[in-house]
C-alpha cells in the first residue's frame, strides 16, 4: 500500500487518522462528530463539485472561474470550521500524552509553508 499511486479514501483518511490519534472507547463518541465533520465536508465539496462540473467549459468566463474559486475556498472553510470545532472538543477531553501524540500526528500532517523568494 505504501507504494500505491491511488488516492486514500474518505474512509480510509478517517480510519487512519483514529488509529494515529488512539481514539478510546470513551471518546468514541466525540470521534463521530469529528469524523461526521470530516463526511459532511467532503459531501458539501462533492456536490460542487458535480455541479460545476455540469456546466460546459465554454459557457464559463473569467468571473465564473473566480467565483467558483470563491466557492471552493468557502466550503473548505467552512469545513474547516466545523471540523476544528468537533476536533476541538475531543482534543479538551483527551489527557495530556494523548494530546502529545495528537500535536506530532497534526504536525505531520500540516500543509509545508511557501518559501520566500
Amino acid at each position: 500500500a505504501a507504494t500505491s499511486t491511488k488516492p486514500e479514501t474518505l474512509d480510509q483518511r478517517i480510519a487512519t487518522l483514529k488509529t494515529a490519534l488512539k481514539i478510546t472507547p470513551d471518546q468514541e463518541v466525540k470521534w463521530t462528530a469529528v469524523s461526521q465533520a470530516m463526511r459532511d465536508s467532503a459531501s458539501e465539496m462533492e456536490k460542487l463539485m458535480a455541479t460545476k462540473r455540469a456546466i460546459p467549459p465554454e459557457k464559463t468566463t473569467a468571473v465564473d472561474d473566480l467565483k467558483t474559486y470563491q466557492e471552493f475556498t468557502q466550503v473548505r472553510l467552512d469545513g474547516l470550521k466545523n471540523l476544528n470545532s468537533s476536533f476541538k472538543s475531543l482534543y479538551d477531553s483527551m489527557p495530556a500524552e494523548q494530546k502529545k501524540n495528537a500535536d506530532m500526528v497534526f504536525e505531520k500532517y500540516s500543509p509545508s509553508t511557501p518559501t520566500q523568494g
